[in-house]
């Protein structure tokens, strides 16, 4: 049985353009914390050695090596969970089949376990930050792409093969649907994800429609969901309606998963929530227009707080999932 005043537990979370490690003792309180550039371009091996070294340091900041318990690790995927395994991520090279749990465990000789990126921000925010205190959490995480997560009594629903909760990947128009980043038509995250919010808006500058939100995107840069917003923010009209569409789209998403999961919170986080009531609205009124009476007013749909923090913070949620880490009473 682990003695709970000794525990350490470390998270780390792998991003295409940075690392973040924490260390936190049994209770997910933070002792100590590593950030750096994760150089991703440099292939596994590197980013690997340094993840090693960010984890060395931070426990030895935080207590004695000895005590380190456990590890968690939130990474893009796909990957198998299960395996232990970074099959292939497309925003950093060298990751095809490479067996991440098997070198980590190896080096700290604690358990180690590997999750993705969008399970683990969910179960940050159920046990630590915006969905703290609900028994069913469900999580979208919308920026360059759209997941999830469903966390139920801290913890992660996972599926069969560990792929449950791809709510970006839900099918919203069925015929003659934008072109997915997966190669699929007509998934949520086709309409909206940061690149489709961009799209949509230059195609209607493209097909002639009269705006302002050029205006806002400074010399030798290109259009984003953060000029588009500042457009908006002005009364730009089409900004505006860009911004309604989207919240339309992803309203719909979040009907679909409260009336498949009934969850007691829908929390959304990512860089693209963070236009605010811009989104929020639209997304609101949208639920409410759309979702079946026998569920309004069961569940609340609220924005992320952990922010730069989720992922690390849902690594060390890892070890706090049941059953994982037996603590003395």
């Amino acid at each position: 049985m682990t003695d709970a005043t000794k525990t350490l537990i470390a998270g780390v979370d792998i991003g295409g353009t940075k690392l973040a490690v924490g260390v936190s003792n049994a209770h997910g309180e933070i002792l100590s914390e590593r950030r750096q550039p994760s150089d991703a371009k440099r292939g596994a091996d590197a980013v690997v050695t340094d993840i090693i070294a960010m984890v060395e340091s931070a426990v030895c900041e935080a207590g004695r090596p000895e005590d380190l318990t456990f590890l968690g690790v939130a990474s893009p995927g796909p990957l198998s969970q299960k395996r232990g395994v970074i099959l292939e991520t497309p925003n950093m090279p060298g990751w095809y089949n490479y067996p991440l749990v098997e070198r980590l465990q190896g080096r700290f000789g604690c358990a180690t376990v590997l999750e993705n990126d969008a399970n683990a921000a969910c179960l940050g925010e159920a046990l630590f930050g915006a969905g703290r205190g609900q028994r069913f959490v469900a999580y979208f995480t919308i920026s360059t792409g759209i997941g999830g997560g469903f966390v139920q009594d801290g913890k992660v629903l996972r599926g069969q093969d560990g792929n449950a909760a791809e709510f970006g990947h839900q099918i919203i128009v069925p015929f003659n649907g934008a072109t997915c980043g997966c190669g699929k038509r007509g998934h949520l995250e086709a309409y909206g994800n940061g690149r489709s919010i961009v799209r949509r808006a230059l195609e209607a500058l493209e097909a002639g429609e009269r705006s302002t939100i050029l205006d806002y995107v400074p010399d030798g840069e290109e259009l984003t969901t953060r000029y588009l917003a500042q457009a908006a923010n002005h009364g730009d009209a089409l900004a505006k309606r860009i911004w309604e569409e989207t919240g339309f789209y992803i309203g719909i998403g979040v009907v679909n998963v409260v009336q498949s999961f009934n969850p007691g919170v829908v929390v959304l986080g990512g860089g693209i929530t963070k236009v605010g009531d811009l989104l929020f609205e639209p997304v609101r009124r949208t639920v409410g227009d759309l979702v079946m009476d026998d569920y309004k007013g069961s569940f609340t749909i609220e924005q992320a707080v952990l922010e730069d923090r989720v992922g690390v913070m849902g690594a060390i949620g890892l070890a706090l999932e049941p059953g994982i880490l037996k603590m003395p009473s």
